[in-house]
């Protein structure tokens, strides 16, 4: 199965389930659904964010090939303004740096494959 058929597999069955709720209404139709349903949501969401978050790994690790030593000042994170790729991914992701060099070290190894 292709990486992208998964994923909108796994939204479909969220879209279906949810309908086109708007966000400010999320809780409220999550809520008035039955146990064995809101269990279904939940794996369902967990699915696509896994693969999603792979991708996001994938692009960090390239963010940081990219911004090696040997690129100096023509390094992607350097052009951007970023001393580092860490702070790259940070700045882009919107979390912690702790976060953001979890995710460059997890996409270091998956970048190359």
């Amino acid at each position: 199965m292709d990486f992208f058929t998964g994923i909108d597999q796994h939204l479909g069955v969220l879209r279906s389930v949810l309908g086109d709720v708007p966000a400010e209404g999320l809780a409220r139709t999550v809520g008035a659904l039955p146990d064995d349903v809101v269990v279904r949501v939940l794996a369902e969401a967990t699915a696509a964010i896994t693969s999603l978050d792979a991708v996001r790994a994938v692009a960090a690790g390239v963010i940081a090939a990219r911004s090696g030593r040997d690129a100096g000042h023509a390094g992607l994170a350097q052009v951007r303004g970023h001393r580092s790729p860490v702070s790259l991914v940070q700045e882009i992701t919107g979390t912690t740096k702790g976060d953001a060099v979890r995710q460059v070290r997890l996409g270091g190894g998956t970048a190359r494959g």
